[in-house]
Protein backbone atom coordinates (compact mmCIF):
# COMPACT_ATOMS: atom_id res chain seq x y z
CA UNK A 1 0.00 0.00 0.00
CA UNK A 2 1.79 3.41 -1.03
CA UNK A 3 1.55 6.19 1.04
CA UNK A 4 -1.52 7.70 -0.89
CA UNK A 5 -3.41 4.99 -0.46
CA UNK A 6 -2.70 5.07 3.27
CA UNK A 7 -3.72 9.17 3.37
CA UNK A 8 -6.90 8.38 1.43
CA UNK A 9 -7.89 5.54 3.79
CA UNK A 10 -7.09 7.88 7.17
CA UNK A 11 -8.89 10.71 5.61
CA UNK A 12 -11.70 8.58 4.65
CA UNK A 13 -12.09 6.93 8.56
CA UNK A 14 -11.62 10.34 9.41
CA UNK A 15 -14.22 11.59 7.81
CA UNK A 16 -16.74 8.75 8.22
CA UNK A 17 -15.88 9.49 11.90
CA UNK A 18 -16.68 13.30 11.45
CA UNK A 19 -19.66 12.33 9.88
CA UNK A 20 -20.97 10.48 12.95
CA UNK A 21 -19.43 13.40 14.98
CA UNK A 22 -20.43 16.38 13.66
CA UNK A 23 -24.21 15.90 14.25
CA UNK A 24 -23.73 14.91 17.36
CA UNK A 25 -22.44 17.76 18.62
CA UNK A 26 -25.23 20.27 17.42
CA UNK A 27 -27.36 17.65 18.42
CA UNK A 28 -26.30 17.87 22.00
CA UNK A 29 -25.85 21.42 21.66
CA UNK A 30 -29.43 21.71 20.55
CA UNK A 31 -30.67 19.18 23.52
CA UNK A 32 -28.88 21.38 26.35
CA UNK A 33 -30.37 24.41 24.57
CA UNK A 34 -33.97 22.41 25.03
CA UNK A 35 -32.97 21.93 28.33
CA UNK A 36 -32.43 24.96 29.53
CA UNK A 37 -35.43 26.35 28.01
CA UNK A 38 -37.65 23.98 30.21
CA UNK A 39 -35.69 24.92 33.04
CA UNK A 40 -36.13 28.59 32.95
CA UNK A 41 -39.65 27.91 31.88
CA UNK A 42 -40.49 25.93 35.15
CA UNK A 43 -39.20 28.58 37.28
CA UNK A 44 -41.09 31.03 35.86
CA UNK A 45 -44.26 28.88 36.15
CA UNK A 46 -43.08 28.31 40.08
CA UNK A 47 -42.79 31.75 40.17
CA UNK A 48 -46.45 32.69 39.14
CA UNK A 49 -48.03 29.78 40.74
CA UNK A 50 -48.62 31.47 44.39
CA UNK A 51 -49.69 34.64 42.39
CA UNK A 52 -52.33 32.40 40.38
CA UNK A 53 -53.26 30.68 43.91
CA UNK A 54 -53.98 33.89 45.75
CA UNK A 55 -55.92 35.75 42.67
CA UNK A 56 -57.78 32.93 42.36
CA UNK A 57 -59.07 32.37 45.73
CA UNK A 58 -60.02 35.68 46.69
CA UNK A 59 -62.42 35.39 43.46
CA UNK A 60 -63.74 32.29 44.64
CA UNK A 61 -64.52 33.10 48.28
CA UNK A 62 -66.07 36.38 47.00
CA UNK A 63 -67.92 35.57 43.83
CA UNK A 64 -70.27 33.59 45.58
CA UNK A 65 -70.82 35.71 48.77
CA UNK A 66 -71.26 38.68 46.80
CA UNK A 67 -74.18 36.74 45.08
CA UNK A 68 -76.11 36.49 48.69
CA UNK A 69 -76.09 40.39 49.31
CA UNK A 70 -79.62 41.90 49.08
CA UNK A 71 -78.91 45.21 47.62
CA UNK A 72 -78.86 44.54 43.76
CA UNK A 73 -76.58 47.69 42.88
CA UNK A 74 -73.94 46.57 45.36
CA UNK A 75 -73.92 43.12 44.60
CA UNK A 76 -73.14 44.28 40.57
CA UNK A 77 -70.81 46.56 41.96
CA UNK A 78 -68.79 43.89 44.19
CA UNK A 79 -68.82 41.25 41.12
CA UNK A 80 -67.98 43.89 38.69
CA UNK A 81 -65.08 44.75 40.81
CA UNK A 82 -64.09 40.93 41.55
CA UNK A 83 -64.51 40.38 37.56
CA UNK A 84 -61.76 43.19 37.27
CA UNK A 85 -59.51 41.74 39.91
CA UNK A 86 -59.47 38.05 38.05
CA UNK A 87 -59.55 39.16 34.40
CA UNK A 88 -55.51 40.21 34.76
CA UNK A 89 -54.83 37.03 36.10
CA UNK A 90 -56.98 34.46 34.33
CA UNK A 91 -55.29 36.56 31.15
CA UNK A 92 -52.01 36.19 32.10
CA UNK A 93 -51.88 32.96 34.07
CA UNK A 94 -54.88 31.10 32.87
CA UNK A 95 -55.23 28.51 30.22
CA UNK A 96 -57.53 29.31 27.38
CA UNK A 97 -60.21 27.17 28.38
CA UNK A 98 -59.95 29.00 31.64
CA UNK A 99 -60.18 32.64 29.70
CA UNK A 100 -63.20 31.02 27.69
CA UNK A 101 -64.97 30.16 30.64
CA UNK A 102 -64.47 33.75 32.15
CA UNK A 103 -65.40 35.64 29.44
CA UNK A 104 -68.91 33.37 29.12
CA UNK A 105 -69.37 33.86 32.76
CA UNK A 106 -68.71 37.80 32.69
CA UNK A 107 -71.86 37.80 30.12
CA UNK A 108 -73.60 38.25 33.15
CA UNK A 109 -77.35 37.81 33.57
CA UNK A 110 -80.28 39.96 33.13
CA UNK A 111 -81.54 42.32 35.82
CA UNK A 112 -84.53 40.48 35.97
CA UNK A 113 -83.48 36.50 35.87
CA UNK A 114 -86.22 34.01 35.67
CA UNK A 115 -85.26 30.64 37.64
CA UNK A 116 -83.39 28.99 34.52
CA UNK A 117 -81.51 32.11 34.22
CA UNK A 118 -79.84 31.59 37.45
CA UNK A 119 -79.80 27.67 37.52
CA UNK A 120 -78.06 28.40 34.26
CA UNK A 121 -75.72 31.19 35.11
CA UNK A 122 -74.89 29.42 38.25
CA UNK A 123 -73.96 26.33 35.97
CA UNK A 124 -71.83 28.88 34.14
CA UNK A 125 -69.88 29.82 37.40
CA UNK A 126 -69.59 26.16 38.15
CA UNK A 127 -67.97 25.81 35.15
CA UNK A 128 -65.34 28.44 35.79
CA UNK A 129 -64.23 27.40 39.08
CA UNK A 130 -63.73 23.80 37.47
CA UNK A 131 -61.53 25.71 35.26
CA UNK A 132 -59.68 27.50 37.67
CA UNK A 133 -58.62 24.13 39.75
CA UNK A 134 -57.66 22.63 36.86
CA UNK A 135 -55.48 25.78 36.07
CA UNK A 136 -53.95 25.06 39.38
CA UNK A 137 -53.32 21.93 39.65
CA UNK A 138 -51.71 21.54 35.98
CA UNK A 139 -54.57 20.99 34.01
CA UNK A 140 -55.64 17.33 35.74
CA UNK A 141 -58.76 17.63 37.87
CA UNK A 142 -61.63 14.69 37.60
CA UNK A 143 -63.66 16.91 39.58
CA UNK A 144 -66.50 18.66 37.23
CA UNK A 145 -69.48 21.58 37.25
CA UNK A 146 -71.31 18.95 39.27
CA UNK A 147 -69.07 17.74 41.93
CA UNK A 148 -68.59 21.59 42.31
CA UNK A 149 -72.32 22.13 42.78
CA UNK A 150 -72.94 19.58 45.03
CA UNK A 151 -70.39 20.75 47.66
CA UNK A 152 -71.82 24.62 46.84
CA UNK A 153 -75.63 23.86 47.35
CA UNK A 154 -76.93 22.81 50.41
CA UNK A 155 -80.27 20.95 49.29
CA UNK A 156 -78.65 19.41 45.74
CA UNK A 157 -81.20 16.74 46.18
CA UNK A 158 -83.94 18.88 45.70
CA UNK A 159 -81.85 21.35 43.22
CA UNK A 160 -80.20 18.89 40.92
CA UNK A 161 -83.20 17.93 38.57
CA UNK A 162 -83.71 22.17 37.69
CA UNK A 163 -79.44 22.53 37.62
CA UNK A 164 -78.81 18.60 35.52
CA UNK A 165 -80.52 20.29 32.41
CA UNK A 166 -77.79 22.98 32.11
CA UNK A 167 -75.12 21.00 32.69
Amino acid sequence: MSKVEIAQTVILILGFLGVGFIPQYFYEKKLNNLKNDIRKLNISMEQNHPIKMERYKDFVENFFEYGKLNNEKQKQKKLLESFKSIANAVFLFGSDETMKAFLILREGISETPTEDEKMEYLVKAARFMVELRKDLNGGKTDIGPEDYLKLLINDWEDSKDKIRKFL
